[in-house]
């Protein structure tokens, strides 16, 4: 999750100030990553980073304190592809909990306890 200002279907600017959104969205890259679409999947330091269908797109290289993030729902997402690099100071939570789809119900397979790359900015 990550805070934003600006409207659902219009404008996104990700921001950790006057943010009048909170978005839900897949992080696929962190800092020094290249993300990048082609052959219809994403990629990330040249590897395959999940089986969604993608349009391509240019190869983006995070610097410090980015964060690339992408709906799951890729033909109608408004994600980073749109907006560029999130900062790492308006992400607040990640997910404990997936319940949907029904087949993936339960907590996500990583170590909850690890700190999110990135330095947090106050």
């Amino acid at each position: 999750m990550f805070r934003a200002r600006g409207s659902i279907g219009g404008e996104i600017v990700p921001t950790s100030h006057h943010a009048n959104l909170q978005v839900n969205k897949r992080v696929i890259g962190v800092p020094g990553d290249r993300v990048e679409a082609r052959s219809g999947r994403v990629y990330v330091n040249g590897n395959r980073a999940d089986n969604i269908p993608t349009e391509s797109f240019q190869a983006i290289h995070l610097g410090h304190d980015q964060y690339f993030v992408m709906g799951d729902n890729r033909s109608v997402s408004h994600d980073s592809r749109a907006f560029g690099p999130v900062p790492r100071s308006a992400i607040y939570a990640r997910v404990i909990l997936n319940v949907w789809p029904l087949h993936r119900f339960g907590t996500p397979g990583y170590d909850k306890n690890a700190k999110p790359p990135g330095v947090l900015c106050g």
